[in-house]
């Protein structure tokens, strides 16, 4: 099996979690409401958690960048865990809304920005644009938007109302901790003879002919312009984007005293066998 398909069951499975939490943050809010200690926080400073992680999940999105880059794919989603479960398990013994603008805003929020920020790389990797899955699944990290805010709104409230809120904190903390150490060893970047062996088969919808593709330029008085005709040729965007070297050949033909015709002989493209 295509290792690439391993990486985006199990990258997929994280951003379920990452936006489901991300998009629940109203469970957690009446949650805190109704607490003994956090209860008496106004509902600015509960909402203001929230802010904060979004400031440091979105606009610090270049350290992740930067880590993976200097440490790599495994490092980086390494460092991005350990400040995850950091925050998250802080998070689990808050003794006030502030100190939770600390530990699930900034730790648990940067540390989901070191975490998430390579996987979208690594997938781009392993289907790249030559790749004809690339669009479904580099995009694929939105799909489980709406499906993450159903499922992990459903279950965090489901685990506030059966274990508390605290526990509820480190059953997520053990969530990411399960995940990274079934993962990290399968985040590595493809060989370019992986990606070869991946891509080629895509290029066998469009094989080669014996015929080449014609372009004739010709030029006409009477219209004072260019005329173009195209035969035998297709899209490259229908043949899986295969590109090719052009190897091309100029033959002039006089058709009259003011008329000259260039006919260019294109290789290396996909094209019909018929005009």
């Amino acid at each position: 099996m295509y290792h690439g398909w391993l990486i985006v069951l199990l990258t997929s499975v994280l951003f379920l979690a990452f936006n489901g939490i991300k998009m629940s943050w109203g469970v957690f809010v009446t949650t805190f409401s109704k607490d003994t200690v956090l209860g008496s926080s106004s509902q600015a400073t509960l909402g203001g958690i929230q802010s904060v992680f979004f400031l440091c999940c979105s606009a610090t999105s270049f350290i992740g960048k930067i880590t993976s880059n200097h440490s790599g794919y495994k490092i980086s989603a390494f460092v991005g865990t350990l400040l995850v479960v950091l925050g998250l398990s802080l998070s689990a013994i808050a003794p006030s809304a502030t100190y939770l603008i600390f530990s699930n805003g900034v730790l648990y929020g940067l540390g989901m920005n070191i975490l998430v920020s390579p996987l979208f790389f690594i997938v781009a990797d392993w289907f790249p644009w030559e790749h004809r899955y690339h669009v479904m699944c580099t995009s694929w990290a939105m799909v489980t938007m709406p499906l993450g805010t159903v499922v992990f709104g459903n279950l965090i409230q489901w685990l506030h109302e059966s274990i508390g809120w605290r526990y509820g904190y480190l059953v997520l903390a053990t969530f990411y901790a399960l995940w990274a150490t079934v993962s990290i060893h399968t985040l590595y970047k493809p060989t370019k003879e992986v990606l070869q062996e991946a891509i080629q088969p895509e290029y066998l919808i469009c094989p080669k002919q014996e015929v080449s593709p014609s372009v004739e330029i010709k030029w006409s008085k009477a219209s004072g312009g260019f005329r173009i005709h195209v035969s035998r040729w297709r899209s490259l965007f229908d043949c899986g984007r295969r590109g090719g070297i052009f190897e091309s050949s100029a033959r002039v033909c006089t058709g009259g005293p003011c008329e000259r015709k260039y006919s260019l002989h294109l290789r290396n493209l996909c094209w019909f066998t018929h005009d």
